[in-house]
């Protein structure tokens, strides 16, 4: 018997003693009690047992009130029952502030279950700084938050704050699921009688209680008892999936800029005011430019020096000033002080096809970390700006704002976005292009001897393009030399702990001119297990699916998201020892299923073992559908990828 056990088995014994009459006047009396003691609470506290996820919302309530064409006034108010350490995270409130956006009459307080008053916020409590310290040169974007808990559980928190709103382009929306259970949630409107807006219902199809008096509307959005939102393990964007109510005027006023969102032709064209000015460029940036289009030989190879130039030249820096968040700088000004965000660069990017004579345009991307666009409602749902580039016989499209981005490929955040192309006089809703998996690679070779203690010498190259090639061009980049090589081992060593880097090569990896590869040298200590006058030794050095990357619930609800279509290549030529002889060589293996493939190919002979595995992933998304075949394929491939060859030095 375990010493651990003892205890349970004591109790177990002990608990078998009691006639079960006995146990349910008990749970009886302890529920009665519960109500009792914690003032009403207890029976819903005994069904819940103490949530594992921490804490629940008892109310949400956001009352949000149109005051004329342009302005609004949003109250909210939440309690929370917080039970353990899990829930303590929801005492911290935040709210978004900007140059049209204000929040004040913060309130807050906590409360035992009997209803005492545990704490109150005061002023010392209340915290206002920069939304985004890090990366942001200029910016009006901050928060105003709070972080108010106990030191006992349970509590309950209450709060509320108010905020004002200068501008109706930034109406908020309602979210009433969250990660905890909601028992009631709670959205009013109100708005002048013959104000007009647009409602969008997402994950949701509820009719809203609506009354008329005094010449306004008063809508009321409310749902009860609404489950938790679970997460599953690489998922798409959890925003496509979140019950939520979307809300935009007709008409909007930002910073004197006018728009309207009666249609995507419309949020287009409102974007394109604020941009059509910035395209100026000097007569001697225009001259530069000349210049460098000169010494190309054809359009496509135009368009690719000038963007190997914002690419060199320029670097990404957040600006957001009031209308700056949406109206892009002057392409004069950045090109002269090097530096923008995404709408600045792309509108330099365009500014300087222009004024030779190329055409090319803005396109409003929602990237795909981000969620998706609702189509069915003209909105500002955009986050980046990235270009198109028509020519005669292809379409380039561009992001401005990734430095070691392969030409004429996007990165696989704007990949396969809905986006809005704003052109001259009119928009159009379209997806960006997605890559395939061919353009998605990434190769290892390693050539390797293995010595007769079991320890391997290998060298090696690391080559990639497309998705790959960009993450790593961007990782790398931002690592001094020191951080490199322990990257490089770090991916050498994940399955030879007693490794040593010997060289690395990391030349090409600034150069977007040069294939990126990588090359390397290193000693495995130890990688071949002995056992008497055999070797075994994993062919695999660097790819494996292990146990824990084969799911191990049965079905899902949302996609197994692979980020984008990829394929991989490992090779490993490894020369044998004298006098060893190859005895058990794993057979070949090919697998396929509906999001890819995979195969591994062993040949050896007296003197070398070569070793080939591929996988390719031709869809980004498992649908829950497949799910039951994509995890049996796993299974298999982890299984090959657990193979062994087992050495022997005759007697």
């Amino acid at each position: 018997m375990k010493l651990n056990d003892l205890p349970k088995r004591r109790l177990l014994s002990r608990a078998r003693r009691f006639p079960s009459s006995r146990v349910i006047l008990l749970v009886v009396f302890f529920c009665i009690c519960s109500i009792w003691f914690f003032g009403g609470k207890g029976l819903l506290f005994c069904q819940e047992a103490v949530p594992k996820k921490g804490a629940v919302c008892e109310l949400d309530e956001r009352e949000f009130t149109v005051r004329g064409k342009n302005k609004g006034h949003l109250r909210v108010h939440r309690i929370f029952r917080i039970y353990n350490q899990a829930g303590k995270k929801y005492g911290f409130v935040l709210t978004k502030l900007n140059k049209f956006i204000k929040a004040d009459k913060l309130k807050a307080e906590l409360r035992n279950l009997d209803g005492e008053v545990i704490k109150k916020l005061s002023k010392d409590d209340i915290h206002e700084v920069s939304l985004f310290p890090g990366y942001v040169l200029y910016a009006d974007d901050k928060t105003k938050y709070f972080d108010l808990s106990a030191a006992t559980f349970p509590y309950v928190l209450e709060y509320s704050y108010e905020v004002k709103y200068k501008s109706l382009f930034y109406w908020p929306s309602w979210f009433p699921q969250r990660e905890i259970p909601v028992e009631r949630s709670i959205y009013a409107l109100t708005v002048p009688q013959d104000f007009a807006f647009q409602v969008q219902q997402h994950n949701l199809k509820i009719e809203p209680v609506e009354e008329v008096e005094g010449g306004k509307r008063r809508l009321t959005f409310e749902l009860t008892q609404i489950p938790p939102f679970e997460p599953e393990k690489n998922m798409p964007p959890e925003a496509d999936h979140w019950m939520a109510a979307f809300f935009s005027p007709s008409r909007f006023d930002l910073d004197g800029y006018q728009g309207s969102t009666d249609s995507w032709d419309q949020i287009g064209k409102w974007y394109a005011s604020l941009a059509r000015k910035q395209y100026k460029l000097s007569s001697e940036k225009r001259q530069m430019i000349g210049e460098m289009a000169a010494h190309c030989s054809s359009a496509r190879d135009t368009v690719k020096t000038i963007y190997r130039y914002i690419q060199r030249k320029t670097r990404y820096v957040a600006i957001s000033l009031g209308i700056g968040g949406y109206k892009p700088r002057e392409a004069e000004s950045v090109i002269t002080t090097g530096y923008g965000d995404c709408k600045d660069l792309t509108t330099l990017f365009i500014a300087m096809l222009r004024s030779i004579g190329r055409e090319a345009f803005p396109v409003l991307t929602r990237t795909r970390d981000e969620g998706s666009v609702l189509v069915d409602f003209p909105s500002n749902q955009f986050n980046h700006v990235i270009a198109c580039v028509p020519l005669e016989s292809d379409t380039l499209w561009l992001d401005c704002t990734c430095a070691y981005c392969p030409f004429g490929e996007l990165p696989w955040q704007d990949e396969a976005c809905r986006s809005l192309l704003v052109m001259e006089d009119t928009a159009a809703l379209i997806t960006t292009p997605t890559s395939s998996a061919e353009e998605n690679t990434r190769h290892r070779s390693i050539h390797a001897t293995l010595l007769p203690g079991g320890t391997l010498e290998i060298e090696g190259v690391i080559s990639a393009t497309g998705n790959f090639e960009s993450y790593y061009r961007g990782l790398l980049n931002s690592y001094d030399p020191t951080e490199k090589r322990e990257w490089l081992g770090g991916l050498i060593g994940g399955y030879a702990p007693n490794h040593k880097l010997v060289s690395s090569d990391f030349e090409s990896v600034p150069d977007l001119d040069r294939p990126f590869s990588i090359g390397f040298a290193a000693e495995l200590n130890g990688y071949a297990t002995a056992s008497g006058n055999e070797l075994l030794l994993n062919p695999n050095l660097l790819s494996r699916v292990d146990a824990e990357d084969v799911p191990r619930e049965e079905e899902r609800k949302y996609p197994v998201d692979h980020t984008y279509a990829y394929a991989t290549v490992d090779e490993l030529i490894l020369d044998i020892p004298e006098d060893f002889v190859a005895t058990i060589v794993p057979d070949h293996s090919q697998l396929t299923s509906p999001c890819g493939s995979f195969q591994t190919t062993y040949h050896a002979d007296s003197s070398q073992l070569t070793y080939k595995r591929s996988r390719t992933v031709t869809r980004r998304l498992v649908l829950p559908a497949s799910f039951e075949d994509y995890k049996g394929f796993l299974g298999k491939v982890c299984t090959a990828d657990q193979s062994f060859v087992v050495l022997r030095k005759p007697e």
